[in-house]
């Protein structure tokens, strides 16, 4: 008997272990933040029209560009951490000038966060 409950509490420990770092790992990759833009955006290899577009993070260095409804992907890109130093009550977005050219997507960091998502050129 003293065997089973030995048994019992190291299988309920290993799934309590197994399940803290997926935990951590899952915050990253739900963040979606949808973004409306008035003027074309360039990013890795596409450029988007105007319009409203969704921003999914899927793992620790991609990010997924989708429409509003998440059902058609323009571009899976790279990414980095990008991190500030307080958070903003609104998604921070920076972008980088080029000439003759629409403003490059450089970082964006979702509303009440501090870390962020750097797009990798």
């Amino acid at each position: 008997m003293r065997t089973i409950k030995s048994v019992a509490l190291l299988l309920v420990l290993s799934f309590v272990m197994l399940a803290v770092p997926m935990t951590g790992l899952a915050q990253d990759s739900g963040v979606k933040v949808v973004l409306t833009f008035n003027q074309p955006i360039a990013l890795p290899h596409v450029t988007l029209a105007p319009g409203t577009y969704m921003f999914r993070s899927t793992a620790a260095d991609t990010m997924q560009v989708l429409d509003s409804q998440g059902e058609h992907l323009y571009a899976t890109v790279l990414t980095t951490s990008a991190y500030t130093s307080s958070e903003a009550a609104k998604t921070t977005v920076t972008f980088d000038s080029r000439a003759n050219a629409p403003r490059a997507l450089k970082t964006l960091i979702p509303a009440n966060q501090k870390i962020g998502r750097e797009l990798v050129y």
